[in-house]
């Protein structure tokens, strides 16, 4: 179980980085694609940052299915959402493993 700790981690150490990368370039290509809803949400949340508003963009499945975004949003769209799901799934094994060579 020590083993499926160890690559629990290391694959959480890998996803994390690059899901964040891939969320920033989401933020900053939605904001190219569709600058009027940005400004909107900036209104909205007023005193988050843009991560943190490119994360409320990417939770958002009713703007991507009625068309605001451009395709090349779509992509990175669902490549963060794939990486989002293989960190929390490492997370999960870690978290197997750990428990699992504690008992």
């Amino acid at each position: 179980m020590i083993y499926l700790f160890g690559l629990g981690m290391l694959a959480m150490f890998l996803v994390y980085p690059l899901y964040f990368f891939e969320l920033t370039a989401f933020g900053k290509e939605a904001q190219k694609s569709n600058p009027e809803y940005w400004t909107s949400l900036r209104r909205r949340f007023p005193l988050s940052q843009p991560l943190h508003i490119a994360y409320q963009l990417l939770r958002d499945d009713k703007l991507f299915s009625m068309g605001e975004f451009s395709s090349e949003v779509g992509v990175i769209r669902d490549r963060a959402n794939r990486l989002l799901y293989a960190g929390v799934t490492a997370f999960m094994v870690t978290l197997a493993g750990g428990l699992g060579s504690s008992i």
